[in-house]
C-alpha cells in the first residue's frame, strides 16, 4: 500500500523502534496476515547485527 510508509526509526542499545503511518484495514486482518506482515520487517530489520529488538509504533500496529 503506498500509503504505508515509515515515519521515523530509532535504535538504541539493540532495540529498534520503526513508527509506521496508520492504514485503515491495511494492518489488521487475521492472526496469520499480520504475523506475516510483522515477520517480514522483523526479519529484514533483524539482518543487521546491531538490532536485537524490534518495537512497532504505534503498539497496536499489528492487532489481528
Amino acid at each position: 500500500n503506498q500509503d504505508f510508509n515509515l515515519l521515523n526509526s530509532n535504535l538504541k542499545d539493540g532495540e529498534l523502534t520503526l513508527e509506521f503511518s496508520e492504514v485503515p484495514g491495511f494492518t489488521t486482518g487475521g492472526s496469520c496476515r499480520v504475523n506475516i506482515l510483522a515477520s517480514e520487517i522483523i526479519k529484514t530489520a533483524k539482518q543487521f547485527p546491531e538490532v536485537k529488538k524490534v518495537i512497532f509504533k504505534p503498539d497496536s500496529l499489528f492487532e489481528p
